[in-house]
């Protein structure tokens, strides 16, 4: 909420702790996503596929990227 109050449109936050090595991916992505313009909402759903495409077989699991939201 004090993100929120302090006048921040868009908090992005994970609902459980996850690895920072397996969100850097998917960050790099999000931000490469609003450098050229897309939306908050598409720019992460853009890199969670992006992560999913490149992912092996053990950080495909949905415990490493699902966790990502956006408030």
């Amino acid at each position: 909420r004090g993100f929120t109050y302090a006048g921040c449109p868009v908090t992005l936050m994970t609902l459980w702790p996850i690895s920072d090595q397996m969100s850097v991916g998917i960050m790099e992505a999000f931000y490469k996503g609003l450098k050229m313009g897309i939306g908050y909402a598409e720019s992460l759903v853009s890199a969670k596929k992006s992560y999913l495409a490149n992912a092996d077989e053990i950080s495909a699991h949905p415990a490493f990227g699902a966790p990502m939201v956006q408030i």
